[in-house]
């Protein structure tokens, strides 16, 4: 059985309730791995469009330590690398937290602590 159910929003309203305000075209340009019909119901959009509106409004709010748990879930090859370009630079700026069980192989390792096995096994860059 799979369930249908009808959720009257659009990823534009979704990424706004996630940032906690109206989002102006400006905000969104900052994200370019924004899907291009944020007028799309959340019912209809795929997978990867969701995921890239949660992640968005959650970048937007800038707080002073991010944490994304999985966020190249659902996203295909371009829009992981354009995630990617965007957490690097969030994170020149912001504290941010990645849980991920496959990181991309080109993201920037600088600052990244690798966690095995509930501890942390190897440093990745330098830390000062």
């Amino acid at each position: 059985h799979q369930l249908f159910f009808h959720f009257p929003v659009s990823l534009l309203d979704v990424i706004e309730l996630v940032y906690g305000d109206t989002v102006s075209s400006e905000m969104l340009e900052t994200q370019p791995y924004l899907s291009k019909d944020l007028t799309k119901a959340w019912n209809q959009a795929s997978g990867g469009e969701r995921q890239r509106a949660l992640v968005a409004g959650t970048l937007l709010k800038k707080n002073s330590l991010t944490l994304l748990d999985e966020p190249f879930n659902h996203l295909d090859h371009r829009s992981i690398t354009q995630m990617q370009k965007c957490l690097e630079s969030f994170s020149s700026q912001n504290s941010l937290i990645v849980t991920s069980h496959d990181y991309p192989p080109t993201l920037s390792q600088e600052g990244f602590v690798q966690l095995k096995l509930h501890r942390a096994d190897e440093v990745l860059g330098e830390f000062a």
